[in-house]
């Protein structure tokens, strides 16, 4: 399955975001031609401020195509630490929530959370399985703990794999427990926030991200409101 992003549904909107002239119709010829070759492939898209407006057409397009489509509006800030314009195109929280509503796998995800009285996640900064099972291998050929986390940049290629993947569970093993302000939140059973997040938008593993507090914020009033 080939995942194709897509940035827009008209050669206007997508050519401010790609600031490349004609990158509307070579991405449309592109689909056209991966489609008449029996190519089974997918698109997606990330909602800005600058697209969100087309995703009804976005869907129609795809389904046109008889392919599916997924949206995400969740935009972190660069992985590099280069300047960013993530603030400027990111979505108002009650926005994406009420996007995310629109999904019936998430929206059930978040009512479940809604009937909770305490989070399921305990006080330990990583939670998932970056780090444990699972790693990502970056275009450099650094091992990272996943695709949103540019460390420990281990290097599997110069000191082999069982060292690196050494250096990567050191690296979760080491990492300070979730900071204070997180573990006393009552917006914990809404909240995404995690280590990857954090460094990118706090420069820490374990402090919160304020635009994900806000969504949480988003969450607890959309999900948690009576029937």
């Amino acid at each position: 399955m080939r995942l194709i992003t897509f940035s827009s549904a008209s050669a206007a909107t997508c050519e401010a975001i790609t600031g490349v002239p004609g990158s509307y119709a070579a991405c449309c010829a592109g689909i056209e031609t991966l489609l008449s070759r029996r190519i089974s492939l997918a698109l997606k898209t990330t909602l800005t401020r600058q697209n969100v407006h087309e995703l009804e057409a976005m869907r129609q397009m795809a389904d046109n195509w008889g392919i599916s489509f997924t949206a995400s509006w969740l935009l972190s800030k660069r992985r590099d630490g280069a300047l960013s314009e993530a603030a400027d195109c990111r979505l108002p929280a009650a926005q994406c929530v009420e996007l995310e509503a629109t999904d019936a796998a998430s929206a059930h995800g978040w009512e479940e959370a809604a009937l909770r009285h305490s989070s399921p996640v305990g006080d330990k900064t990583f939670y998932c399985d970056a780090g444990r099972t699972s790693f990502v291998i970056s275009p450099a050929g650094k091992m990272n703990l996943c695709q949103q986390m540019p460390l420990p940049a281990a290097r599997p290629l110069e000191i082999g794999f069982p060292e690196a993947w050494e250096e990567v569970r050191r690296f979760v093993g080491a990492a300070p427990p979730m900071s204070a302000a997180c573990l006393a939140c009552n917006l914990r059973n809404f909240c995404s926030r995690c280590p990857a997040w954090s460094l990118l938008e706090t420069g820490t593993l374990s402090e919160p991200a304020p635009y994900l507090c806000e969504i949480a914020q988003a969450r607890k009033d959309y999900y948690g409101r009576p029937a």
